[in-house]
Parts: structure tokens; sequence; C-alpha cells
């Protein structure tokens, strides 16, 4: 069974994303994987420690989501673990993917927040997230348009995949949700872009065989602003990206694109990583 990761810190935006992972990914062929991160806790003035206080309470708060999940999906024989580290979230995802195969992590985001820190550990903004964990993230946005995607939105020129394992998780999602799928490349040339669908169509039929694609080249120097039009005009349920990091030029000469999706995240979000 393949594992999906849900940190969870017990607010509104991690139960968000719980909820959306359940519609979308079947109990009987996935694992899901909680995990919460703590700060350590020792009274200065006897030198004694409550961790074994904190992780008790956690895990029956983690028991509770488990509860949860169980009730949700009414399949009492749903496979849960529950983990937690005594670290900064982030770095409990990548102690956790070390020794654990993860396939996606879920996340949920309430302004741009995907991490409720406790007294030890501050707020992790979503984009931090993106940056820092490798593996592909699908963001749940709490005030966002959540229902089961049925149109989903892949926005790209596909330069940056280098084989058919690089879009799996979107494959997996368009396949488990019977969805339909929109690739679209926005730049500032429509018949260059035009060119460019042609070239990759190919490519395109190799990688999603037997889903139901279509491909649009859109004319715009405004990224952003023509993937928000697109998801409108076409009732986009989801939309998917890669992300890449950019070098300090590339900052400084323009938003990126992943950020400004991030400030105003409206639907739920796959982030598949550029491969250089």
């Amino acid at each position: 069974m393949q594992r999906i990761l849900i940190p969870v810190d017990f607010s509104t935006s991690s139960r968000a994303a719980i909820d959306y992972a359940l519609e979308i990914y079947s109990p009987d062929k996935y694992t899901y994987v909680l995990l919460h991160a703590f700060g350590s806790s020792r009274t200065n003035e006897f030198l004694i420690s409550i961790d074994d206080i904190i992780e008790s309470d956690i895990e029956k708060k983690l028991e509770l989501e488990r509860d949860h999940i169980i009730r949700v999906s009414g399949d009492d024989q749903i496979k849960v673990e529950l983990k937690w580290e005594k670290c900064e979230i982030i770095e409990a995802i990548e102690r956790l993917i070390e020794h654990i195969p993860i396939k996606l992590v879920v996340i949920g985001s309430e302004n741009g927040i995907s991490w409720s820190g406790d007294s030890n550990l501050n707020n992790v903004k979503t984009m931090n997230f993106v940056k820092e964990i490798s593996l592909p993230l699908l963001i749940v946005p709490v005030n966002g348009r959540l229902r089961n995607p049925k149109d989903v939105l892949f926005a790209t020129r596909l330069n940056g995949i280098k084989d058919q394992e690089d879009v799996a998780p979107l494959i997996d999602l368009v396949r488990n949700c019977l969805s339909r799928l929109d690739i679209i490349n926005v730049g500032t040339d429509k018949q260059e872009g035009h060119e460019i669908n042609k070239k990759l169509e190919r490519t395109v039929d190799g990688f999603f065989e037997n889903l139901p694609i279509e491909m649009h080249a859109l004319e715009s120097r405004e990224v952003f602003k023509s993937i928000v039009e697109f998801t409108e005009e076409h009732h986009s349920d989801l939309v998917c990206i890669l992300y890449r990091k950019h070098n300090l030029l590339e900052r400084v000469l323009r938003e990126s694109v992943s950020e400004q999706i991030m400030a105003d995240l409206r639907w739920p979000l796959l982030t598949l990583k550029h491969q250089e």
C-alpha cells in the first residue's frame, strides 16, 4: 500500500487536509500517516522533563484524529499510522521520509500558514513546505473551493518533466477521481504556444495514456492572471503546477507564479517538483 503523509497540528487546516485526502484517496489503496511535531519542554527549577506528559497528550489527540478518519470513511479496517517527533515540523517530515516510503504529503493552508506552532515552534508558511519538502504536496485551502476534482488544470510547459514518474501523483489523482485534465501553457506568443503543444502531444500521450486530456495555449504576459481566469471559465476544481526553485536573479526580475498562487490560494493545489 502507498502511504500518504498528513502533518497534523490539530487545527482546522490539518482537519481540512485529512477530509480532502479521504475524498480523493481510497482507504483500500492507501495508508494514512498522521505526523505531529513538538518542542522539548523542561522545567528549569527542577530539571524534570515533561516530554512524557506531552507525548501522552499528543498520542491521545492523534488517536482522536484516527477515530475521525474511521468515522468519515466508514471503514474500521482503514490503515492509519500515528507518528510524532520532537523537532520542527519540516525536519520531522524529512526524518520520516528517510525511513518510510511516502507517495505524497497533504497539508492544509489558512491565510498562507500550514502549521500553527505551539509555544515552542513558530508558525510555518505554506510556501516553506513547498520549498523545503522534496516530495509532491497537495495543499488544501481551508476557505477554498473544496469538492471532488472532476476538472483538473495542469499549468506547465512540461519542460521540467523527465519521465512519467515525475507526474505520477497527478496521474493517480486524475484516475482516482475520474477527472478531466486540461493542460495549459501560457506565453507571450500564442502561435508559438500552439507549436509547443504540437511537439509535446506525443510526450503527453505517453505520460497520460488513456486519460481525457485537452491542451491549451494562452497568450499573455501575466501568467498568474491567465491561470485564474482559466480556472474560473472552465470551473476547474484543482490546479497542478511544477514548482521550480528560482535563482537570485530570477527572484529579483520577476515574481514567482508559484508564490502568487500561494498568496491567493482559491483551490486545492498539487505541486510537483521541476527536474533540472
